[in-house]
């Protein structure tokens, strides 16, 4: 099934409660990512994003360079779930903890 591993800057320019990255913008960019992973599982067809829960541990501070990995922990039918989280690429230290549930097109 595959897993996924990615990094990337956040910039000033996203904040939230200053000097944290808004977790809206942090939803999206995990959204984005672990999606990435069930298109290149089921490339066919569209694939929706059916549920998301994100655990937020910590603060992302602002100009942080973050790390990111996502995985499928089941495909069945039309569904796809899987699992990802966001840490500090220096550290290690585990900001987010996300589970996706995505839908592929009829």
């Amino acid at each position: 099934m595959g897993s996924k591993i990615g990094m990337s800057g956040v910039v000033n320019g996203v904040a939230g409660e200053l000097p944290t990255v808004h977790p809206g913008v942090l939803t999206t960019i995990i959204d984005h990512f672990t999606a990435r992973l069930g298109y290149s599982n089921m490339p066919q067809t569209p694939l929706f994003t059916a549920n998301l829960q994100l655990e937020y541990l910590t603060p992302v501070p602002t100009d942080s360079f973050v790390v990111m990995d996502a995985w499928i922990t089941s495909m069945e039918g039309r569904k796809t779930v899987a699992s990802s989280y966001m840490a500090d690429a220096l550290t290690g230290q585990v900001f987010v903890k996300a589970k996706a549930l995505f839908v592929s097109a009829r």
